[in-house]
């Protein structure tokens, strides 16, 4: 195996990356904006005779510092096996820290590599479609939304404590670094629906949350859920079904949810609603 690193990618490299991704626009999208991030780590290209190349783009995070993001391309219809795990030893060796990637069925073949190279399966993660139903069932929960406590200094503040402890715990294998309460405002509302987020005030402490973003005029997205104890995942059922009812009121299509298998809030909402899974990830982490 010849191992090149690169500076950029070359017009010769783009037009392969063309080719192969061709039906792939999202695997397309994402190895440029890796190797475009004022975060990249490095580029390199794996080569060996008689078969396509390998090439891998390195960036870290600044939201999760404490690894390296790994985006892979090559031919999904014709792969050398032993060239991937070539490039997967080289990059094990080439940073110090945790190599993360996140992959879906249509690398399979770097799957089973990444088990071989003694990889772990942190998490997997089903994207989930809800079509909205009017629901009969009665709320019997007090619900506010946030666009009626955003004038609330303590409850909001409230509100962002139990996101950051709640995001905290379901994301231990791959931590969070260390962000300021503001910097966890600006991503819990950015492109927030206020009138359709809502939580459950015990006084003026937010003991549950559901939070919903506006995605396009057919379809939201139902972002990051919680509650402050187990014993309160029962309140999720009447938050899920209120937003599920908003839906069906505003002519939403479906409403879309990441379910990571690291996050028992999710898991239940599972339990009480219909859906189809619509996409599957699986992240792998070298820990």
């Amino acid at each position: 195996m010849k191992v090149n690193k690169l500076e950029c990618f070359s017009d010769s490299h783009l037009l392969f990356i063309e080719d192969v991704f061709e039906e792939h626009t999202d695997l397309h999208g994402e190895i440029i904006a890796s190797a475009n991030s004022n975060r990249n780590k490095g580029i390199f290209e794996f080569l060996n005779v008689n078969s396509s190349p390998v090439y891998a783009s390195a960036h870290e995070s600044g939201w999760h510092p404490h690894c390296v993001y790994i985006r892979l391309v090559y031919d999904l219809a014709s792969v050398d096996v032993e060239l991937l795990q070539a490039a997967a030893e080289f990059l094990s060796k080439e940073f110090s820290k945790p190599l993360f990637f996140l992959l879906d069925d249509r690398f399979s073949s770097l799957q089973d590599v990444l088990k071989e190279q003694q990889f772990n399966m942190i998490r997997k993660t089903e994207v989930l479609h809800i079509r909205p139903n009017k629901h009969e069932k009665e709320i019997m929960t007090s619900l506010k939304t946030i666009a009626q406590i955003s004038e609330d200094i303590d409850m909001m503040d409230s509100l962002v404590e139990l996101f950051i402890r709640t995001y905290t715990e379901t994301h231990i294998s791959n931590p969070v670094g260390d962000h300021s309460m503001e910097s966890w405002r600006q991503i819990a509302f950015d492109g927030m629906l206020e009138s359709h987020s809502y939580v459950v005030l015990k006084g003026k402490e937010v003991i549950a949350f559901s939070l919903m973003y506006g995605s396009d005029n057919n379809s939201w997205e139902l972002g990051w859920i919680g509650v402050d104890e187990y014993s309160n995942l029962p309140l999720l059922d009447d938050l899920m079904i209120q937003q599920i009812n908003d839906a069906t009121q505003k002519g939403i299509s479906y409403i879309e949810k990441e379910v990571d298998s690291t996050c028992p809030y999710s898991l239940h909402i599972c339990e009480i609603i219909e859906y189809e899974v619509v996409e599957t990830f699986f992240a792998y982490m070298n820990l």
